[in-house]
């Protein structure tokens, strides 16, 4: 038997700022007449977990870092299911806001599925071609070239099409993942040039740690990159999008070269670290960023547990006195994390409950002695803007990972809703 008391938990929940009505029960008999009173059902409510995305938090979010970046243009990076928030509904979100020009995706099967959406801005596909390339002609989709062979096939496809294909070519200035060596990048790009369906529309980087306090790396980086650009510029070769920013980097560096900025785990209202949101702080002291993800649940069953009981899967907690636990019907299948078995909370009509037992497959406990009138089928909120659950607290506090992973992995089949 495992039981795991959380400093941080406990903390929060001696600060609960709201009143508790219900107390302990000092008697079984009075404790089960809660309880029973406490299980009304509302069999209206159908969802039983679902995310809600805030439209006025996103729009929050952009302008706070257009005033970051100023006059330059402004990508949202929507790969991996827009981070979990869910692709289609971000993607939607940016085309109705001016400030955003561009989104970017992984690979060219998201690119696509957006444009048939109907999202007419330009989409950067920043990996793979991982489709049939044809179906990307006379379309606003922009690739990634960083090999010779990948040029010629599509300036063959476009021969054949007549149709020239936008191109980003991407530079490896340390990241050793996709790009061209530095070394290597003038002369890949001057080949380029001589390909008469190839159109070179951007030349970009990546950062390998921009969200790190050391930057003696990431300012390597940045010379490298900008070393490639002097050498475009002595042989005049002007390409009209130059970007580099991800979004640690867009609030924390002076990138004077770059017209346009990628921003991932901002745009969500996610710091990707301390760091980052201190730095920017103090570079901009009015940015307020605002998670736009609120992911909610209900209650499905409520029962009272008898003190010294054992509660989930290989005992992994044991109530010290009769309990009120109910049930959510969300677990790691949902991408609710195993590691918050135990280990954290949740909130159910504006109150903190704890996690009791281990998180399993469909379902997590919760321990609600102490909240006031429970009922089955009241919302629980497991992740949103609120003490103690945001994205970025519950990766740096409880599992150890950051935000993006906790978001990225809420499964793709929980319905997402547009909120005001």
């Amino acid at each position: 038997m495992k039981q795991t008391n959380s400093t941080w938990v406990e903390t929060l929940l001696r600060s609960q700022p709201i009143r508790r009505e219900l107390r302990r029960a000092r008697s079984a008999k009075s404790a089960k007449q809660k309880l029973l009173k406490s299980k009304k059902r509302n069999m209206k409510q159908t969802l039983l977990t679902w995310v809600e995305l805030s439209r006025s938090a996103f729009n929050q979010n952009i302008a706070q870092i257009k005033s970051a970046i100023g006059s330059r243009k402004l990508a949202v990076v929507v790969k991996a299911n827009a981070y979990g928030h869910g692709m289609k509904e971000i993607a939607s979100l940016a085309m109705q806001h001016q400030q955003v020009d561009w989104l970017c995706v992984a690979f060219a099967s998201e690119a696509l599925t957006l444009h048939a959406a109907g999202i007419s801005k330009p989409i950067l596909v920043m990996s793979c071609i991982d489709t049939d390339p044809a179906q990307l002609v006379g379309t606003n989709i922009h690739l990634m070239v960083d090999e010779y062979e990948t040029a010629k096939q599509l300036q063959e496809l476009g021969q054949a099409h007549r149709y020239s294909f936008p191109v980003h070519i991407k530079i490896d200035t340390g990241l050793s993942r996709f790009g061209v060596l530095v070394e290597d990048a003038t002369q890949f790009i001057t080949q380029l040039q001589q390909l008469s369906h190839i159109r070179i529309a951007g030349i970009y980087s990546h950062f390998s740690e921009s969200d790190k306090q050391d930057g003696t790396f990431t300012g390597q980086q940045i010379e490298r990159f900008k070393a490639v650009l002097n050498s475009l510029n002595k042989a005049n070769i002007k390409i009209p999008h130059v970007h580099f920013s991800n979004s640690a980097a867009a609030t924390t560096l002076d990138l004077p070269f770059c017209t346009l900025f990628r921003v991932g785990i901002n745009a969500y209202g996610v710091w990707s670290s301390p760091h980052v949101r201190e730095k920017t702080k103090a570079r901009h002291p009015a940015m307020q960023l605002q998670p736009i993800l609120t992911w909610k649940s209900r209650i499905i069953s409520l029962k009272g547990v008898p003190a010294n009981s054992f509660v989930g899967y290989s005992r992994a907690f044991q109530t010290k006195h009769l309990t009120k636990v109910a049930i959510i019907p969300v677990g790691y299948y949902d991408g609710y994390d195993i590691r918050f078995s135990n280990n954290g909370v949740v909130y159910c009509n504006g109150q903190i409950a704890p996690i009791v037992g281990r998180v399993a497959m469909n379902a997590t406990m919760i321990d609600v002695t102490d909240l006031d009138q429970v009922c089955i089928g009241d919302e629980v909120v497991l992740m949103g803007p609120y003490p103690g659950i945001r994205p970025h607290e519950l990766g740096t506090r409880i599992s150890n990972m950051n935000a993006r992973e906790l978001t990225t992995r809420i499964n793709p089949h929980i319905p997402r809703i547009l909120c005001p």
